[in-house]
């Protein structure tokens, strides 16, 4: 299989060659050999035996090699490092830590290429859509820019653009990344528990979603419904008419970025309210609604007259669905209680474990992670260290930690981590617990019990109308002798296509060897007949022997 059998563009064959020469320029020639990447093309493996990394880059770590490399190799690559660092359940922690220092901002592109794709977007002149539009970008980040505008009819606001050209270079990015990722489950069985093509997919759906700027609005719609009559948060409006795929317009907070807020300036009282404000949002966005936002960093959350505080940028976003919130309260339920056994029962309820699971040693490292938090103060717990142990132990025992659950551990640990800044005191466990209890109550509380129990009688009921019927039916076709049972062979893909290669390579030395018996044969008969002609005829099944040999040694060579 050939590294470009994913597109034979000759932009993809540039940009593989990027790819290649950064990853070797920042001492990751390694991992271009062992995915046997050179071996497809020829002027790789010589860019990767020559080329040597700075003796400046050689000093550092390998983790911030690879983080360095991300931030050169551009957008796709930054967003997947992103991604990559929320996921402890994939990535070593050394990777994960280093990873979440990935700067996503990039040299701005002149005003007046934003100026043209918001008028090609909306397809009116900018002047008819506002009456001032910053030459200075508000923010320049790899997807998108943001500039400050104020519209026509005299509101001020801020326009999200996709930068320009953008989509192609992911495009053939993710084309790069998903043939990789093949090559890793081909060269790394080990690595087929983290399932890399899945993976990328995953990533590929993501960055997509990223890029349609139009999915947001909406997305920050449903973020102002849910938190209508809330005084702790503010989201931005969404102005429709001034919106396209590629372009967002939104209200301007007026207010400063948490960012560029000197806390030593805050009182004590008000820096504690903050931190309050900030983790309430996001649980009861989890707990609550099932949509929360993903990255609330400091320089997503604008300090509001108030105290209320502003989210921005709603491209990353987590759900949570009634089971899965059912789920966390239950695991932290079990936690408090001591119960291992119950928690083992509901992690493996939520992410099946692989055929070769050992139930008895996961209980036992349940047990012991019970251990660590059973009797200690809810003060003393912190929510980092608490997802880290249970990542952990489900990483042991090759459990999928699932995505959403990865993105909800890193939105309450940066929240955990910004409430600690503005109050050493604050503790993210000890503040959720209301909020547990509240959810607890409600979804596990009698009444909700005796709502399920209602609904599971209504499904048997249903059922019981339709199973004699069903039942009825299979009878009839067993009688019938109609009733066909179908195989589905699943795992054997790789098999049946090495199987295929074996008999091709047979069936190459079978015609090698009836080539070299034939014309050795015809030159025996021209020395002792004197016949003439047989001689180029054996010497050209000669020459066709050693060809198809040299076709079976390069095959055997490659795989």
């Amino acid at each position: 299989m050939s590294i470009l059998r994913i597109d034979r563009t000759y932009h993809n064959i540039r940009r593989l060659r990027q790819v290649v020469a950064i990853l070797v320029k920042y001492g990751l020639g390694d991992l271009v050999s062992s995915l046997r990447i050179d071996y497809y093309l020829a002027w790789l493996k010589r860019l990767v035996t020559r080329r040597k990394p700075p003796k400046e880059v050689s000093s550092l770590t390998r983790p911030m090699r690879v983080r360095m490399a991300m931030e050169e190799l551009g957008p796709t690559f930054v967003k997947l490092g992103q991604m990559l660092s929320t996921r402890q359940d994939v990535v070593p922690p050394a990777y994960t830590q280093e990873l979440t220092r990935l700067l996503d901002e990039v040299a701005p592109v002149s005003v007046e290429k934003i100026k043209k794709r918001v008028e090609s977007e909306l397809r009116r002149p900018l002047k008819e859509m506002f009456s001032s539009f910053s030459d200075e970008p508000f923010a320049s980040a790899s997807i998108a820019q943001v500039h400050t505008a104020r519209l026509v009819s005299g509101e001020d606001v801020v326009v999200k653009v996709v930068r320009p050209s953008i989509e192609s270079v992911i495009r053939t990015d993710l084309d790069i990344l998903a043939e990789l990722a093949r090559l890793l489950e081909r060269h790394f069985p080990e690595a087929a528990v983290f399932d890399p093509v899945a993976l990328v997919d995953e990533f590929s759906r993501s960055i997509n979603k990223e890029v349609d700027l139009a999915r947001e609005g909406r997305i920050m719609d449903r973020f102002a419904a849910n938190s209508e009559g809330d005084e702790t948060i503010h989201v931005p409006k969404v102005y429709w008419g001034y919106c396209s795929q590629k372009v967002l317009t939104q209200e301007r907070l007026v207010g400063r970025k948490l960012s560029g807020v000197d806390f030593d300036e805050l009182s004590m009282s008000v820096r504690k309210k903050i931190a309050e404000n900030g983790a309430a949002i996001i649980l009861k966005q989890i707990l609550s609604y099932g949509l929360f936002h993903a990255d609330p960093h400091p320089g997503n959350i604008f300090l509001l007259p108030g105290n209320k505080l502003g989210l921005v940028d709603y491209g990353i976003v987590g759900r949570t669905d009634p089971a899965t919130r059912t789920m966390i309260a239950e695991v932290l339920v079990a936690l408090s209680q001591g119960r291992p056994e119950k928690v083992a029962d509901i992690l493996l309820e939520s992410q099946p474990p692989m055929p070769s699971f050992d139930r008895s040693a996961f209980l036992r490292d349940t047990m012991e992670l019970c251990d660590l938090y059973v009797g200690i103060p809810l003060k003393s717990v912190m929510v980092t260290s608490l997802f880290s142990d249970l990542v952990q132990t489900m990483l042991r025992h090759k459990i999928r930690f699932p995505k959403d659950l990865m993105l909800l551990s890193k939105a309450l640990v940066t929240i955990e981590g910004f409430g600690r800044r503005l109050d050493p005191d604050f503790n993210m466990v000890e503040f959720a617990r209301p909020f547990v209890e509240k959810f607890v109550h409600e979804r596990l509380g009698p009444a909700q019990m005796a709502k399920t129990a209602w609904e599971t009688l209504r499904s048997y009921a249903k059922l019981s109308k339709t199973l004699p019927r069903d039942v009825s039916a299979i009878l009839s076709r067993l009688k019938e002798s109609q009733m066909e049972i179908g195989f589905v062979h699943k795992g054997l893909e790789k098999f049946s296509s090495r199987l295929e290669k074996v008999g091709y390579r047979l069936t190459l030395g079978m015609i090698i060897s009836a080539l070299i018996i034939g014309s050795s044969y015809l030159a025996s008969v021209e020395i002792h007949s004197q016949t003439s002609g047989l001689f180029l005829y054996s010497v050209i099944g000669f020459l066709s022997a050693i060809a198809l040999a040299i076709i079976l040694l390069l095959s055997f060579r490659r795989s």
